[in-house]
């Protein structure tokens, strides 16, 4: 009874701490705590852990003095008679224990009145003129990346089952897929009644949908921004007719297609296999989208290019990697935060220096290409390559750089020169074009800068205050399309990546920073995302918290910051306090000793949809076949919105699965195509219009039974993961068994088929050809089966 009643008082002092309740015995220290001014708060809060941890102590000893009487009572007592002792003891202990809960509840409600729940300021901005509803604003509030409900539908899991299934040997696969059955049937009988939040964000989506509006988030931060849909054309629009952007009348995509495809024939650096791979089967116009600059006046816009599926996709990011393995670039260029802090801790600044950060204006677009092929083809060579296979690099990447044509509202327009944004390749080509130029810089004005240190287009510098306005014009001149402005410090502090550096007796220090926009706002608690993902944050911000090297009272700032974050996010206090208690555990081993801790290689990762109940089961089982399970959800606003903001490619030209119906009976054709329907169908078309049934399942029905098909097929599914489609199909297959005429249905014989329908009467072509002679004695008048008959 006493360790239950101690478990409330813990409980109800780590409230009062969390929520800055003042207890009557803390009122006692009023008269030390007025010598000691700004510091009062600290001191009571200390005070109050001092407390809990003295509870935590006397629980211990309880604890163990209970464990001792438990054993000597089980030895002394028979077991029905220990049993039912126990359970009454515990029943006891229970009410009593939810008493002493309620009336200590009752206290802080005392202490501190009702309790307010924190809302999500300035988390979302309305641009748009239509008025949000208060439930419009609950779900917009939470953020884009919040999952408010989960798949239910047993075929995203067959698929994630089936493309796992993939990596492992041929005599591992069917016995996974059969582990894997249970849990399947387990999500395919379980209830799929929503819940009210989910019913809730269904109903938002569904106005947002109805009134024409588009949602994305701000360039800055986690804000959510509503606008009308034509105001973003309008401003997107303004945006391509001031900018160094030109409108072109024919769309370049499949010519940029075939001359990747030329170019890959010509090259030795690759086998047959990855060069396949790298051509795309269905070449789709880049898409430009926009962010809305909210930190900044006006109505500017981030313009963003997704490459995605287009025809130098793959190629770029083929390159990308393959130009990351070779090495890094000599430059002054730092990682990250903690790089930074490293490198520049121990530089001593005088009092005729000055913090100054430059930046560089649009820094994609300023970047000139052909000047940066030729220092990509000389750190080429520096790697001391082949020269026959370096040309070959610089061309095909030369041909990624050309892609700078885009669509936006059904018109196609090219970038006049430089880098996108969306192109894989991009970052890897600034940086290097950076670093060429920090060369310079080095080697002509090096006694200018003290200091320079940069990350990707922002530079922290020390130089002296006299000489600041001749290293921007020196820096001007270095490059024409490179514009460079510059920050200078403000009471002796400047803000640099996620830092505030500040000057103190001639060293420099550092703080955490958090620009304007920040909101602390991120995934919230109650949400469908899988709990790595939801605590994968406090765990990058416990990590900034012990890299940086603060001072005392700015630590103690930032664990209370990240306190309140985890507050307004809905977790838990305690939960994040496990987690920093955690961290620096696991910190002050690595301080105390050299060795490494040794990870088992636990196999391939692979993603799966996440489930709530089901997820731990589905990990235990890929665990067995040495896979490693990785959780994912993409029910989020992101998802839903994110298209609105891209022009929709039609569904004739999609890739994916699709079925063709026949006019004169309910038989249908279904298959899959990696390029654009349109082209399958009229493939389907020759083959009729030449009789050629050895190459179309369709041809041959039209030959056997004279029928005829509809022109235009309907997409069923539409995919460009060449991984999914035979799955795809196998179930679209499967769902209209008793209506199809194709011939191949070996891949009906997949194992997790079972769960989505009962097994079809026929899977082998012997059974379609013994059906079709069935509806063939039927035209003649010949007698046959009922059976056959209704086939």
């Amino acid at each position: 009874m006493k360790i239950k009643n101690l478990s409330a008082d813990i409980h109800f002092l780590n409230l009062c701490l969390q929520k800055d309740v003042s207890l009557k015995f803390l009122n006692k220290l009023n008269k030390v705590l007025e010598q000691i001014g700004s510091f009062q708060k600290a001191v009571r809060r200390k005070v109050l852990q001092f407390n809990i941890s003295k509870f935590y102590q006397k629980r211990a000893c309880l604890e163990l003095e209970a464990y001792n009487l438990h054993v000597k009572l089980s030895n002394k007592l028979d077991g029905w008679l220990w049993q039912s002792l126990e359970k009454k003891l515990y029943d006891l202990i229970h009410v009593e224990f939810h008493k002493k809960k309620d009336t200590l509840k009752k206290k802080l409600w005392c202490l501190k009145g009702p309790e307010s729940k924190k809302k999500r300021e300035n988390n979302f901005i309305n641009l748009s003129d239509c008025p949000l509803s208060k439930m419009e604003e609950r779900v917009l509030s939470r953020g884009l990346k919040t999952c408010h409900t989960f798949s239910k539908k047993v075929e995203d899991y067959v698929v994630d089952v089936d493309l796992a299934s993939s990596l492992l040997p041929k005599e591992e696969k069917e016995a996974f897929k059969r582990d894997c059955l249970p849990l399947l049937n387990l999500i395919k009988e379980e209830r799929s009644d929503l819940k009210k939040k989910e019913i809730e964000y269904f109903k938002v989506v569904k106005q947002l949908k109805s009134r024409n509006l588009v949602v994305m988030k701000a360039d800055k931060g986690n804000q959510v921004v509503v606008m009308n849909k034509n105001d973003y054309v309008n401003r997107t629009q303004r945006m391509l007719d001031d900018g160094d952007f030109v409108q072109v009348i024919k769309d370049p995509t499949n010519d940029i297609a075939k001359k990747v495809s030329n170019a890959l024939k010509a090259v030795t650096v690759m086998d047959d296999k990855t060069k396949a791979r790298l051509k795309a089967s269905n070449p789709v116009t880049p898409k430009l989208y926009t962010l809305p600059k909210t930190h900044k006046q006006g109505e500017k816009m981030r313009p963003i290019v997704s490459n995605i599926d287009s025809p130098t996709y793959s190629l770029a990011k083929w390159l990308n990697k393959s130009f990351l393995q070779l090495g890094p670039i000599n430059s002054m260029s730092v990682k990250n935060s903690n790089q930074f802090i490293n490198e520049v801790q121990d530089t001593k600044i005088s009092e005729d220096q000055v913090m100054v950060s430059f930046d560089v204006e649009s820094l994609f677009p300023s970047v000139p290409i052909r000047k940066t092929l030729d220092i990509l083809k000389k750190w080429l060579l520096e790697k001391e390559l082949d020269e026959k296979i370096v040309n070959n690099l610089v061309n095909l990447t030369e041909i990624c750089t050309e892609n700078r044509f885009f669509q936006f509202n059904g018109k196609i327009y090219k970038q006049e020169d430089g880098l996108t944004m969306g192109n894989p390749l991009s970052p890897f080509l600034a940086e290097l074009f950076m670093s060429d130029l920090e060369r310079k810089i080095k080697n002509g004005f090096n006694w200018l800068f003290n200091v320079w240190r940069r990350f990707v287009d922002d530079v922290f510098s020390i130089l002296k205050r006299r000489n600041l306005d001749d290293a921007l014009k020196f820096l001007n001149l270095q490059e024409k399309s490179v514009k460079f402005t510059y920050e200078v410090e403000n009471n002796e502090k400047l803000s640099f990546l996620d830092l505030m550096v500040h000057r103190q007796k001639g060293m420099l220090n550092f703080d955490i920073f958090r620009k304007g926009t920040h909101t602390d706002i991120y995934i919230s608690n109650d949400s469908y995302n899988p709990p790595s993902q939801k605590l994968s944050i406090f765990n990058s911000l416990i990590h900034r918290m012990l890299s940086v090297p603060l001072s005392p009272m700015d630590r103690s700032k930032e664990e209370q910051r990240i306190l309140e974050i985890a507050v307004k996010n809905g977790f838990q206090v305690e939960t994040v306090r496990n987690l920093i208690r955690k961290k620096e555990f696991r910190k002050r081993v690595q301080e105390v000793t050299t060795l490494k801790s040794i990870r088992e290689d636990e196999g391939a990762f692979v993603k799966i949809c996440y489930h709530p109940n089901h997820f731990s089961k589905f990990k235990k089982v890929f665990l067995k076949y040495h896979l490693k399970a990785v959780p994912v959800n993409r029910h989020n606003l992101k998802s839903v919105f994110h298209g609105d903001l891209k022009d929709q490619v039609r569904e004739e030209d999609r890739a994916g699965i699709y079925s063709l119906k026949c006019k004169d009976c309910d038989k249908q054709y279904i298959g899959q195509t990696r390029r654009k329907m349109k082209v399958r169908i009229k493939e389907h078309q020759r083959c009729i219009k030449n009789r050629e049934i050895d190459k179309s399942a369709v041809a041959l029905h039209n030959l056997e039974t004279g029928h005829r098909f509809e022109e235009e097929g309907k997409l069923l599914i539409g995919c460009n993961d060449r991984r999914k489609l035979n799955i795809l199909e196998a179930m679209e297959m499967h769902k209209k068994r008793d209506k199809l005429v194709n011939l191949d249905l070996e891949c009906l014989e997949n194992c997790l088929l079972k769960v989505i329908g009962s097994t079809d009467r026929f899977h082998t072509k012997q059974d379609v050809n013994n059906n079709r002679q069935s509806e063939f004695s039927l035209e003649e008048g010949t007698e046959v089966s009922r059976n056959a008959s209704a086939f």
